[in-house]
């Protein structure tokens, strides 16, 4: 997605970034005995079902989350444009969208697609509202009804999204493969 940083710079936004490469360098040096690894692990493992998953996989975005994480506190960040689409998955193996999610459920927004623009809109609704926001693609054309729209989105939306209040892990949606880019 393209931005001004200077633009966002006048209006006191600043924009920290962080390489994919420095991300997945990161997470590949994580030992399996490493505390905040395990304990993320069980966090993502926590937030929704994850029946099916491979442990590889769960591992894998569980030290993802780990970097992120450590990244945004050093950084003392309050939210995140991940790019999600397609270059983790082809050289890293996971999809971001349960962290992405996680983040955003807990009042820290995070875009996809580095969507820095949807980003600051994700942030000034958690700032107006005191909940989780999430953006999504908007398209008018449900067949020739002015009154309805197609709304999508991978699937990093918070779970509180959908629902009234926060639901137990047996009633969050699940989580599953990215099946658009499974096909791949």
């Amino acid at each position: 997605m393209r931005y001004s940083e200077k633009l966002l710079e006048r209006a006191g936004i600043t924009v920290v970034t962080l390489d994919l490469s420095e991300l997945f360098g990161k997470a590949g040096k994580l030992k399996a005995d490493d505390p905040k690894l395990k304990a993320k692990y069980e966090s993502v493992r926590g937030y929704v079902p994850a029946d099916g998953i491979p442990n590889e996989s769960m591992t894998r975005m569980a030290k993802l989350g780990v970097v992120i994480d450590d990244w945004m506190q050093e950084n003392a960040l309050d939210a995140s444009a991940i790019q999600c689409w397609t270059a983790m998955q082809e050289f890293y193996g996971v999809v971001p969208c349960t962290l992405m999610s996680m983040m955003s459920n807990t009042l820290v927004p995070s875009a996809c697609e580095t969507d820095i623009a949807g980003l600051v809109g994700m942030y000034a609704m958690v700032l107006a509202s005191g909940k989780p926001s999430a953006i999504v693609d908007w398209n008018n054309n449900f067949g020739s009804d002015p009154d309805k729209a197609v709304i999508f989105h991978c699937s990093n939306l918070p779970k509180d999204l959908f629902v009234d209040q926060t639901v137990s892990v047996e009633q969050a949606p699940k989580m599953d493969y990215q099946a658009i880019i499974a096909g791949r």
